[in-house]
């Protein structure tokens, strides 16, 4: 579950990214609504198979049969080109979101998805509201209504921060004034001119990795069958950080860099998330008596050297150090140590 799961969660966070730039969707709200909605309902997944001891997936979800429509749209993207999804279909500047004056095509797409996990997720909620009074035959720990509250509230007073730091400042981090998305400029952009993508990408990947430690936080107490605690360390240090930030920009007038201190946390907590993630890995496999990265050939041998230290130290034992044989599996002679008097 660690494993698979885990490398899923990381998954998750990229995915979007990627989808993003082929469906065009541009560095608007829309764009942040969607990676957010994609790891709400991964995040709720997680928790539900923590109480439940099941992982029960939706209909059309990313990983199976969902998986179908997502390579459809990527091979018909490489057919059309991407520029494709950037057609206007629906008028949106009554919705005073900047760089969006037409609903395209590519974000009309990914709005129907956005939506469609929200309701999953709420789905989710609700079935492990429902599992309070009739608890499944796996359900690892029973349904508290105001524990899941704070289980289900750190997603968001994450997503809140995370969002709200994006704004700060006198050169913040979210893009000012980011192109319209329309077949003309789709054109022009694509290949020129630097407008900020670079610290944008460094924030999505500061909520993707918090969002990963939770999960992996959820799915070690599972195993370990203890409670899981949402406001860890991590998230309170991080959560204090950000919003000490804020407040001195705030003093300051927005005279604060928040793209460089947001690279810094970005930094920071990649950092601590991969010791987290080595270390579990290590603690679980030491526990199974396996091991990871190695491949049988390395496992054999280092079992013949074992074998052949222990014959070795039977006969010092046994005969004394003037006469040590250790014969390999084949019969060899391998060591020998010829008596000096």
């Amino acid at each position: 579950m660690v494993f698979d799961h885990g490398v899923d969660c990381i998954c998750a966070g990229v995915a979007p990214l990627i989808f993003a730039r082929v469906a065009q969707i541009g560095d608007n709200f829309i764009a942040k609504f969607f990676f957010m909605s994609i790891y709400q309902t991964f995040y709720l997944m997680t928790l539900e198979h923590y109480y439940k001891g099941i992982l029960t997936m939706p209909m059309i979800n990313g990983v199976s049969d969902g998986a179908i429509w997502i390579c459809c749209a990527c091979m018909y993207s490489a057919y059309k080109g991407n520029n494709f999804w950037t057609q206007p279909v629906y008028d949106a500047q009554w919705m005073g979101l900047d760089g969006v004056e037409w609903i395209t095509l590519g974000q009309a797409l990914i709005l129907a998805t956005s939506f469609g996990t929200h309701l999953i997720g709420l789905n989710t909620i609700y079935g492990l509201y429902k599992s309070r009074n009739t608890p499944t035959p796996t359900q690892n720990f029973p349904i508290e209504f105001w524990t899941l509250m704070k289980d289900w509230s750190v997603y968001y007073v994450w997503t809140a921060v995370w969002l709200v730091f994006a704004y700060q400042g006198n050169d913040p981090i979210v893009i000012k004034n980011p192109p319209v998305v329309n077949p003309e400029n789709a054109a022009f952009y694509r290949d020129q001119l630097d407008y900020g993508q670079a610290y944008h990408t460094i924030h999505y990947l500061l909520y993707m990795f918090v969002i990963v430690y939770q999960c992996h936080n959820i799915m070690g107490n599972q195993i370990c069958k203890q409670r899981y605690q949402p406001y860890g360390n991590l998230m309170k240090s991080v959560l204090f950080t950000m919003c000490t930030i804020m407040v001195i920009g705030y003093f300051r007038d927005g005279d604060v860099n928040f793209k460089m201190c947001v690279t810094l946390i970005c930094g920071v907590v990649a950092v601590f998330l991969g010791q987290f993630i080595v270390s579990v890995i290590g603690e679980i496999t030491t526990i199974l008596g396996i091991e990871v990265f190695v491949t049988k050939q390395e496992q054999e041998a280092r079992r013949q050297r074992l074998q052949l230290k222990q014959q070795a130290a039977a006969l010092k034992q046994k005969k004394g150090p003037s006469s040590i044989y250790s014969a390999s599996t084949n019969g060899t002679k391998v060591t020998s140590f010829s008596e000096e008097t």
